[in-house]
C-alpha cells in the first residue's frame, strides 16, 4: 500500500464524494475535477486490491505446497523410504489439494485415491526407494543362497 492508507477508509470516501454529487449544486468544473480525483482513487483501491488478493493467493499457495511437503515426508518416513525428503519432490506433482484442502494422491490412471494408499503403492512399485532392512545377529553374513534381494542373488551364481 503505497500511502499506508486503509482500502476500507478509501472507500468511505468515494462514498462520501458520491454522497456530495447526489447532492447536487457542483459548477461543471468542479465536477469535473471531482470525477477525475474519484477515478484516479478508483484506479488506486483496484490496484491494491489487486496487490492484496495476489499477496493471499501467493502466502496460501505456499502453505498448501508446504502441507503436501510435510504430509508426504511423513508417508515415506513412516513407509521406511530412503531419503523422505527427495522422495516428496518426486511424489509432488502426483499430490492434490482438495477444495477442502485436503490431500490426495493421483495415480498414473489418473484416478484420486488417499494420499496414504498413493505413497504407499507408489513405494510398493518403486522398491528402489525403500531402505533395505538389515537384520543384524544370527551369524549369517546375508550373501547366502537364500538372499530373496534379485540384486543380491545375481553375486551368488
Amino acid at each position: 500500500m503505497d500511502d499506508g492508507d486503509d482500502v476500507v477508509d478509501k472507500a468511505k470516501g468515494l462514498k462520501t464524494t458520491l454522497d456530495q454529487f447526489a447532492q447536487g449544486g457542483k459548477k461543471p468544473d468542479e465536477v469535473a475535477k471531482q470525477i477525475t480525483d474519484l477515478t484516479a482513487q478508483v484506479g488506486k483501491v483496484t490496484k491494491q486490491l489487486a496487490e492484496m488478493t495476489e499477496t493471499a493467493k501467493a502466502e496460501k499457495t505456499k502453505r498448501l505446497d508446504g502441507m503436501k511437503m510435510a504430509k508426504a515426508v511423513e508417508l515415506l518416513t513412516k513407509g521406511n523410504a530412503a531419503s523422505p525428503q527427495n522422495m516428496a519432490k518426486l511424489l509432488e506433482g502426483s499430490i492434490v489439494v482438495k477444495d477442502d484442502e485436503s490431500l490426495a494422491y493421483t495415480g498414473t490412471d489418473g484416478k484420486e485415491i488417499s494420499l496414504e494408499d498413493g505413497v504407499n503403492g507408489w513405494l510398493k512399485e518403486n522398491s528402489w526407494a525403500v531402505k533395505a532392512n538389515g537384520a543384524g545377529g544370527g551369524g549369517s553374513n546375508g550373501c547366502g543362497s537364500g538372499s530373496d534381494d534379485p540384486f543380491l542373488s545375481g553375486f551368488n551364481s
